[in-house]
């Protein structure tokens, strides 16, 4: 059995980083190998699912909300959104995504910004976006969500949501208020209020992280 020679250095680097929210493979270092299996996580989640949910995002500028490792704004950049800005209150791991992403593709990611900002203090003067994403992050702001939709609402006339119905469902998490918004009737409830009256939803059967898009 041959075994790949993997890059220490890099190695190294990944593993300063702690731990990573989805499964990658940094050439054939592998992180979260126990959600490897994940269909409905990280590329399996974008490649299966997501971008076939997605407005046209060419030529459009987006904001993503809770961009974590910030995979899904280099692929929004790669079909052709003319700028894409993630926030997160840690960045390295999409820093460190964005920079092997560009030297392995040999691809400039220079419309791919990311920003370390806590959503739940503000989004700060951004500007205007065609529309903005939250992936499976809307319930972790509790008590700030609808200050975070306020936020929202006057910087975009367009929210892409994706709930996950794992969480939902969890004995866990279900005397949280929040949970409700993890699943596609509490995020319709929550956009609707913050005057996004038009809805689609996509849940592909038992998807288990469905898609509820929100426009004025």
């Amino acid at each position: 059995m041959l075994f790949r020679k993997i890059d220490k250095n890099l190695k190294t680097k990944i593993d300063a980083l702690g731990r990573w929210y989805y499964y990658m493979d940094f050439d054939g270092i592998k992180v979260r190998r126990d959600l490897r299996r994940d269909g409905a996580g990280g590329y399996n989640n974008w490649n299966n699912f997501l971008k076939f949910c997605f407005p046209d995002v060419k030529e459009k500028r987006i904001l993503d909300v809770g961009c974590n490792a910030g995979i899904y704004d280099l692929e929004m950049a790669k079909m052709g959104a003319s700028e894409v800005i993630g926030i997160d209150r840690d960045i390295r791991h999409a820093l460190f995504a964005k920079d092997f992403f560009s030297r392995k593709l040999e691809k400039n990611f220079e419309n791919v910004k990311f920003i370390k900002k806590n959503a739940r203090e503000g989004l700060g003067d951004l500007g205007k976006f065609d529309f903005a994403c939250l992936f499976c992050v809307i319930y972790h702001f509790e008590e700030r969500i609808d200050f975070v939709m306020e936020e929202l609402s006057k910087m975009t006339d367009t929210v892409v949501m994706q709930g996950n119905l794992i969480r939902l469902a969890s004995p866990k998490y279900k005397n949280r208020i929040e949970t409700k918004y993890a699943g596609t009737e509490g995020i319709k409830e929550l956009l609707q209020r913050h005057g996004f009256k038009k809805i689609q939803i996509f849940d592909f059967g038992k998807y288990p992280k469905p898609v509820v898009i929100g426009e004025r």
